[in-house]
């Protein structure tokens, strides 16, 4: 059953059964979406040294992982190459010797193929 948002009708009574149905469409129409468009889904995490960028990524299998990355002191929107990663590789971690350090960085991951072509959209940018 597709999801539709007319129901319940208002002031009907109300049907586990239909609600459930409804929560079990809608909750396959997100995957659907999120499959579609979720090629990446990064995760950037720090502790008191080390700055880690981990993703998960759906796409065709790539030759290597680019990682653009947007320092504090270029201007806004300004991403240069980081480093690259093999296409096996899933996570990336860098060395801060001050905490402080990560802040305001932004990154954001491509897939690419032999020949340097993205095989996805990029990620999302990810930083604080």
């Amino acid at each position: 059953m597709p999801f539709d948002a007319t129901k319940p009708a208002d002031h009907s009574p109300i049907v586990a059964a239909e609600l459930r149905n409804h929560f079990n469409a809608l909750q396959e129409q997100i995957t659907a979406l999120q499959n579609q468009l979720g090629f990446f889904m990064p995760v950037l995490q720090a502790n008191n040294a080390t700055m880690s960028l981990d993703w998960i990524y759906t796409g065709k299998d790539p030759e290597e992982f680019r990682i653009f990355a947007h320092q504090p002191n270029q201007p806004p929107g300004v991403f240069e190459v980081e480093t690259g990663v093999a296409g096996n590789v899933r996570t990336w971690a860098t060395d801060f010797d001050d905490p402080a350090d990560a802040a305001n960085h932004k990154y954001y991951i491509v897939a690419v193929d032999p020949n340097d072509v993205p095989l996805a959209p990029p990620s999302n940018i990810v930083g604080w």
